[in-house]
Parts: structure tokens; C-alpha cells; sequence
């Protein structure tokens, strides 16, 4: 990450609160990556937990951020479909559309027509996980200003992966 010659400090003193700081002597610089945070998960399966990003700041307040709230679900198995968006020329669909957050939806539905969503990462990237093996899905994007062909799977191996193109 960006931030391999710094420092990191933690606070996990209020349940629920992870306070996170990184620093050092100098000013970060580049684009990237710029921090991996860990976590353990407690929870029954199929509950769900916001994530709420607040206060981040880059350089000491010097230089202009967005943060993306999120949320992790608990899941009985490892098995996922994951995924990217991405333009006909290959470019992440956010970056494409001048937004510097991506919120575009992906829908997985099963055979037995139940439905999940997920809203995809500023650089397209989109996973569900807890997925039964032999079992088909049928994939799709709801954007306002891209269209994607469906995409059906059948679940074969623990990471069945897709790269799905918008339609010019």
C-alpha cells in the first residue's frame, strides 16, 4: 500500500469503534491502495453490519478525499461470485461516469428467483459470497448511464469469477 513507510496506530476501546491513524515524516503521494484494515467477524450467518467511513483525512487535511460507506455480511460458506464493471474499452464504469464513488447495483439472483444486491467499489469490483456449489445464478447491473448483458453461472468451484462489459 501507499502507506508502507508510515506508521499505524489503533483504538479499539468503544465496541463497535475502530479509530485507525497513519503517519509518518513525510507526506503520502502517489494513487493507490492507501490502507488494508483486517477484521474478524462475529455473527450469525446472514446477519449483516454497516460500515461507516467519518473524519478521513489524507495529508493532514491538505488533500481532497470521498469515502465509501459499505457493509459486511456474515456467510455460512467461502463460496462467491465476484466480479468487476467495466466499460467497452475496459475501464472501470465509475471512473467512466465522473463519479468518484461508485454505487452501481449488481443483482444476483438464484433459480428459486430469490434476490441479492450489492452496490459495486469506486473501481467496479462487486462480490457475493455464502453461494451453495452446483447451484445457478443469474447476474445483472442496474446503471443509469451503462447497459450490461445478464450473465448466467453455475457455481462450480469455491471463486467463480466474472468481468462484465457494458454494452456500447
Amino acid at each position: 500500500t501507499l502507506s508502507s513507510n508510515l506508521s499505524v496506530v489503533h483504538n479499539i476501546a468503544a465496541p463497535g469503534l475502530l479509530k485507525v491513524a497513519i503517519f509518518g515524516a513525510y507526506p503520502a503521494s502517489g494513487d493507490g491502495v492507501y490502507a488494508n484494515l483486517r477484521f474478524s467477524v462475529i455473527g450469525k450467518p446472514g446477519t449483516t453490519s454497516p460500515i461507516n467511513i467519518r473524519e478521513f483525512r489524507f495529508n493532514e487535511g491538505t488533500a481532497g478525499v470521498a469515502s465509501l460507506d459499505g457493509q459486511i455480511s456474515v456467510v455460512k460458506a467461502n463460496t462467491v461470485i465476484q466480479g468487476r464493471l467495466v466499460t467497452a474499452t475496459g475501464d472501470p464504469v465509475a471512473r467512466t461516469t465522473g463519479d468518484p464513488v461508485a454505487r452501481t447495483t449488481v443483482v444476483l439472483t438464484s433459480t428459486t428467483g430469490e434476490k441479492r444486491e450489492v452496490k459495486s467499489t469506486s473501481f467496479g469490483y462487486f462480490e457475493f459470497g455464502g453461494l451453495k456449489l452446483g447451484q445457478t445464478y443469474t447476474v445483472t447491473v442496474r446503471s443509469r448511464s451503462h447497459t450490461f448483458a445478464p450473465v448466467t453461472v453455475s457455481v462450480a468451484n469455491s471463486i467463480t469469477t466474472l468481468e462484465m462489459i457494458a454494452e456500447q
